[in-house]
């Protein structure tokens, strides 16, 4: 049978707000997505404590548990993992992990790089995946009854109401990249005997891992294209498509703004728009357009500008760099155009009309003049 992984639920709070409780996960039902640094409102909605939850999970035989920082093999109150260290250098810290559910569960617990994934959730690769950045310098130590899973990860058995610590070793190699490297700690349920796996339903514990040194954080625009889409109603105004990337070129991550604008000649007639993202992770690129109502007038300039931020409590030694791209598009508007031919050639036809009125009205005169002349002449 396909297997199907659901995104990490991984335990959320924005650092530095209010500390939100452990995430609890609850078999077969995947859960969202979560990071360790979303805000108390995006923060998971059940918790160890919730004892009505636990008890509906435990009537109809599903299995909860969850994953936590811990000291000693007891939770810490942690939403994530923190640890900054020197290339070369290493680090040790612990995750719990706890079966809540009414029966035994057996459940693998493994390492992987973190990426910021579609809606700016925060994941870890899948078990069974080769981690290829910092997931790799993170290894499990030794579980009591745990089982190694021949993939880099551990497998535990747990008891109803059982817990256990699960030890990690951080070892940063000598030549990394100053800067942040994300990975995440994840423990999913497995099934029991030959029972096929339909959905891995997965939680975790966010590792937030700084190699010190000199790092740079900035936010850059990139790929920038214009394009008018002129409205074929004469009264209406047309719009300008923007598309642009925006990417973390810095070495930490960093939250991000764009500011779009787009006006006429000397400013005129102008419109902007704006967008944010959470989270950018180095070298991360997240693509972005916009939708400007511009009136056209021949030719439109304007700017896509992005600006840089510390994500939470993150402390940046400066200030993020941001960048301003200019952007030129030909704005013409052909239906006012049209309009205005038809307009030109309505008023050339009238006065040729008018004109052409006149001047046989005119040589009626003429002639009525002349013929009067002419009897006058005769009479006398």
């Amino acid at each position: 049978m396909r297997r199907v992984v659901v995104p990490a639920v991984l335990v959320a709070a924005l650092t530095g707000l209010l500390l939100a409780p452990p995430a609890v996960a609850t078999a077969p039902a995947p859960a969202p997505a979560q990071t360790s640094d979303q805000a108390p409102d995006q923060a998971p909605d059940q918790t160890p404590d919730q004892a009505p939850e636990q008890a509906a999970a435990a009537a109809d035989g599903r299995t909860t548990w969850t994953v936590q920082p811990s000291s000693g093999g007891a939770a810490d109150g942690r939403v994530s993992l923190r640890q900054s260290l020197a290339p070369g250098a290493t680090g040790q810290d612990e995750v719990l992990v706890t079966n809540f559910g009414p029966a035994a569960a057996r459940f693998r617990v493994h390492v992987g790089d973190g990426v910021v994934g579609a809606g700016e959730a925060f994941d870890v690769a899948p078990a069974g995946s080769t981690p290829g950045g910092s997931g790799a310098w993170v290894s499990l130590g030794e579980v009591p009854g745990g089982a190694d899973d021949g993939e880099g990860g551990v497998v535990v058995a747990l008891a109803p109401e059982q817990q256990v610590a699960v030890p990690l070793t951080t070892t940063v190699p000598a030549d990394v990249v100053p800067g942040d490297h994300p990975a995440g700690v994840v423990a999913e349920v497995l099934p029991e005997g030959d029972e096929p796996l339909e959905v891995a339903a997965r939680v975790g514990v966010r590792l937030h891992l700084r190699v010190t040194g000199d790092v740079r954080a900035a936010v850059v625009a990139e790929d920038v294209e214009a394009r008018w889409r002129p409205s074929w109603n004469p009264f209406s105004s047309g719009s300008v498509l923007v598309t642009y990337g925006v990417r973390n070129a810095g070495q930490v991550r960093v939250a991000a703004t764009s500011d779009v604008r787009v006006s006429g000649p000397v400013d005129a007639l102008g419109a902007t728009a704006s967008d944010s993202w959470r989270e950018l992770l180095p070298g991360q690129v997240v693509p972005a357009s916009t939708d400007l109502s511009v009136w056209g007038l021949l030719r439109s300039g304007g700017r896509v500008v992005v600006e840089g931020a510390p994500v939470g409590a993150d402390v940046l030694d400066a200030e993020p760099v941001g960048d301003s791209v200019p952007l030129v598009v030909w704005t013409v508007p052909w239906p006012q155009l049209v309009l205005l031919l038809l307009a030109g050639l309505v008023l050339v036809v009238v006065v040729r009309r008018r004109r052409a009125a006149e001047r046989r009205v005119q040589e009626r005169i003429d002639a009525a003049v002349a013929a009067a002349t002419a009897s006058s002449d005769a009479a006398r």
